[in-house]
């Protein structure tokens, strides 16, 4: 095999290495900072600059690959002429670049070697949270650099797979095609082999306090942050039994009061807290809610949670706990395990909401509460809250940290007063604000953490952000509406879809503390349904008297909203004829062929470029040789023409003069390459007179040769048509 080819084929084996390169440098820009970075842009921009350096090494020089990945990557920016593409394009391509520069023999060992240590150093110190896929290819590239290191060529034993791939192609098979399941199972098993591998290496290394910031999580923080991306690793595993149904559910780590412009700090108190189940079932007493109405709307379940690459201090639960089990493994990491008998509402329906007109009536003694419990749940409430605990959480709190509202600018004032100024009560307002909020953009691109004041930015500037943007404003309006709120972050966890609790199920919602109803969470980011979204949708046969009052003046708004809106669209809503259909359809058309003509010349424009830098590149390369490899590159093209056309028959078509100075020429090339003469400026001036001629003679050649085709096709007609 040909070093050449030898080559060819080591640089497809190692695509798998230069596309783990380029993911980890890709995921490294975006989490640096470069908000642009699109992972299936670069790869796809990526993987052209690597078919440009397969076809070069093929075809052409190794070197120009560079040239023309550079001469292409300007082309595609000034077609798109779009910031996010071109930032792509040129990531790609300085991949490709570093790719280039690691391939020299000269610095490849070492090379690989240290790109692949300070990549992994920038991921265990800065990055800990990247995806898995990042993970896997730093392995790669480590493995890589390693067998460089030792010296070792693997890397075409890679062939081998490839081989039984191709194989199998020409394989005779069955029509039934085969499910191949065994083999399927193997290479999940790999994957998560290695994503498991990826997550505990992540895990270990948040251990030494390295922080993962940038990424979705669970993160014991109220503090503003900068934009963050997904990351599916798995925190918790939670796991309701009893046979109960499947629901979106919140498990809350902590709740924050105190506000400033990093956010929120000041821990309300150590959780989980079953103190709200005092105000919940004296609410449910004064609602004359029976066996059957709180069986609508709410559940008493037990839940077993266990941590997986989880670190925290915190006992995550359910926002209505009773009871948290001990647990005997000790610290709160990977393996801690607890249960949780926790009540489950449904926050959306009319019997839960219609408790707010229990608001203002005093509260019942411990006994009498107890009894009643007994009757609805069948529980014993002394086994959950001693009399002495019930007393407490129903005794007066001062609440001026849940009313804090130094935030709030004279605009978020006078917003919140014109969203709630005709509401009848605090639940009325606090689902007024809720639906206001849901109306802005979610968006995790946001970055607000240089802000003097994130949530005035958020409302009236970007109008757009993420469940902390949401969260953070709804807060500041609630008490702004003089309703006490908090901050509380947890997982948004949807039951009906897996028991694995990910980080990307990390959120943070307000909660609301109504009259009649206690500590209530609501849900204005917008991307999530809200609680009556939610609603069970059972006991549908309430009376409307009862609990349809407090929705009366807000569906009349609604079907007013619904009703002016149709009417502005139908004001508004041009009805084109089909004239105006066929101008607008020429209109189309004479833009498409415009900017089709646009891109052709662009394109045009490209190649010439292309080729003047070719030619420019020879240029310059051949005044720089010496005058010996001057005349040794012209006589290289004489050959390449007498290879073609014939030695023979070329120098019969030269003229006589010029055939003996061809015949000295060689003479005396020989020498100076056999016999090592010196060359001088008169051989290279022979040499390109020579070369000059034969390339009028190829023409000629390949003139006379068209000339006879076409009389032989004239003489045939002729004779036809005789």
């Amino acid at each position: 095999m040909s070093t050449r080819r030898k080559g060819t084929i080591e640089y497809v084996m190692l695509y798998p290495i230069y596309f783990a390169l380029a993911l980890v440098i890709a995921g490294g820009l975006h989490n640096f900072g470069v908000k642009n970075i699109v992972m299936g842009f670069f790869l796809c921009y990526f993987l052209v600059n690597m078919m440009i350096s397969l076809i070069t090494r093929i075809v052409a020089d190794e070197k120009w690959d560079i040239v023309i990945s550079f001469a292409i990557s300007v082309l595609l920016t000034v077609m798109y002429r779009d910031k996010v593409l071109t930032v792509n394009i040129f990531a790609a391509f300085g991949v490709t670049l570093l790719i280039y520069i690691l391939r020299r023999e000269k610095i490849r060992r070492v090379g690989w070697a240290l790109v692949t240590f300070v990549l992994i150093l920038a991921w265990m110190l800065v990055t800990t949270n990247e995806p898995r896929y990042v993970g896997i290819s730093l392995i790669a590239l480590g493995l890589y650099s390693i067998t460089l290191l030792l010296g070792k060529n693997i890397i075409f034993y890679m062939a081998v797979p490839v081989i039984i791939a191709v194989a199998t192609l020409f394989t005779p098979v069955n029509k039934k095609p085969c499910q191949w399941t065994m083999i399927k199972s193997g290479i999940n098993a790999v994957g998560e082999f290695f994503g498991r591998m990826s997550d505990e290496i992540s895990y270990f290394f948040e251990g030494f306090g390295i922080s993962g910031g940038g990424y979705s999580g669970y993160s014991e923080t109220g503090e503003i942050s900068g934009s963050v991306s997904d990351y599916d690793r798995e925190e918790m595993k939670f796991t309701s039994t009893g046979g109960t149904r499947k629901t979106i559910i919140y498990l809350k780590g902590r709740s924050y009061l105190d506000l400033d412009s990093s956010g929120f700090t000041g821990l309300e108190s150590e959780l989980p807290d079953n103190s709200w189940l005092a105000l919940y079932l004296n609410a449910l007493y004064h609602g004359d809610i029976d066996v059957k109405e709180a069986s609508f709307f709410s559940r008493i379940v037990t839940s077993n949670v266990e941590y997986k690459y989880l670190r925290t201090e915190d006992t995550i639960a359910p926002l209505t706990p009773l009871e948290v089990s001990k647990n005997e493994t000790g610290k709160k990491k990977k393996g801690y395990k607890y249960s949780v008998r926790h009540i489950v509402i449904d926050y959306g329906s009319p019997y839960y909401t219609g408790l707010t007109e229990t608001a203002g009536m005093p509260y019942e003694d411990y006994e009498t509460i107890a009894d009643y419990t007994r009757r609805i749940y069948k529980i014993e409430l002394d086994s959950y809250m001693s009399e002495e605990q019930y007393d407490q959480a129903l005794a007066e709190k001062d609440m001026s940290r849940y009313l804090d509202t130094d935030m709030a600018t004279e605009r978020i004032k006078e917003l919140t007063y014109n969203i709630t100024k005709d509401c009848e009560n605090d639940y009325e307002k606090a689902c007024r604000i809720e639906e206001f909020l849901r109306q802005y953009t979610y968006s995790k691109d946001v970055d607000l953490s240089d802000s003097e004041n994130y949530i005035d930015d958020f409302l009236f500037n970007t109008q757009k952000g993420y469940c902390v943007h949401f969260a953070s404003s709804m807060v500041l309006m609630l008490r702004v509406a003089g309703i006490p709120a908090k901050y509380s972050i947890g997982y948004r966890h949807n039951e009906e879809k897996s028991n694995i609790v990910t980080g990307s199920e990390a959120h943070a919602w307000p909660e609301a503390y109504i009259e009649g109803l206690g500590w209530v969470p609501f849900e204005p980011t917008m991307t999530y349904l809200d609680q009556r979204d939610l609603s069970w949708g059972l006991g549908k046969n309430y009376d409307p008297e009862k609990y349809a009052k407090q929705f009366e003046k807000k569906d009349e708004a609604s079907e007013n909203d619904a009703s002016k809106d149709e009417s502005e669209y139908h004001n508004e809503m041009e009805i084109p004829t089909s004239d105006n259909n066929n101008k607008d359809t020429d209109k189309a058309g004479a833009k498409a062929f415009k900017k089709l003509v646009i891109y052709i010349i662009i394109m045009l424009g490209a190649l010439l470029v292309i080729i003047l830098i070719i030619l420019l590149v020879r240029t310059i390369r051949y005044r720089m040789m010496t005058t010996e490899q001057k005349l040794c590159e012209i006589m290289k093209r004489i050959y390449a023409i007498l290879d073609k056309n014939g030695k023979e028959k070329t120098e019969e078509m030269l003229e006589p003069e010029v055939r003996d100075e061809y015949r000295a020429l060689v003479i005396s090339y020989q020498r100076v390459r056999f016999r090592g003469d010196e060359a001088d400026m008169e051989m290279v001036a022979s040499a390109k007179k020579t070369y000059r001629v034969m390339r009028k003679i190829k023409i000629k050649k390949k003139q006379k040769e068209t000339e006879k085709s076409k009389n032989e096709k004239v003489e045939k007609s002729a004779k036809k048509i005789k």
